[in-house]
């Protein structure tokens, strides 16, 4: 069984490509949630989010628009 993980495991190049993947991958995760923070702290209407319940609450609207126009 060691064997077969080992073989998936990068080797050189691929390795610090894995490594480098990651990290980009990382750093973008802590970037946007960055913004997000500072665009809730902002408190600025135009902000590019939408509250879970105004999702919600847009979402039931249009599926029950759909369902009266059949």
């Amino acid at each position: 069984m060691h064997t077969s993980i080992l073989k998936q495991v990068p080797k050189g190049e691929d390795l610090t490509r894995a490594v480098l993947e990651q990290e980009e991958y990382e750093s973008a995760r802590q970037i946007k949630a960055q913004v997000q923070r500072g665009l809730d702290a902002s408190n600025d209407p135009n902000a590019p989010r939408t509250a879970h319940a105004d999702f919600m609450a847009e979402l039931k609207t249009e599926l029950m628009s759909r369902i009266d126009a059949r």
